[in-house]
């Protein structure tokens, strides 16, 4: 009987997807972290533009 053999390409695949894995996930991370910033950024800016809706309506 024979043993079947792995091929290097496969094992390479293997590996090359777990190396992967990790760069995914932090690349993940990072478009979360962005996205969190940019709402932040969002939300700052209607802040100060209602405030100056405010000041605005209550001086006139």
């Amino acid at each position: 009987m024979e043993q079947q053999q792995w091929s290097g390409v496969v094992r390479f695949s293997m590996w090359g997807w777990l190396l992967w894995i990790p760069l995914l996930a932090a690349e993940a991370k990072l478009r979360q972290a962005r996205r969190l910033g940019q709402q932040r950024v969002v939300a700052r800016m209607q802040a100060r533009h209602e405030e100056a809706r405010d000041r605005a309506s209550s001086a006139g």
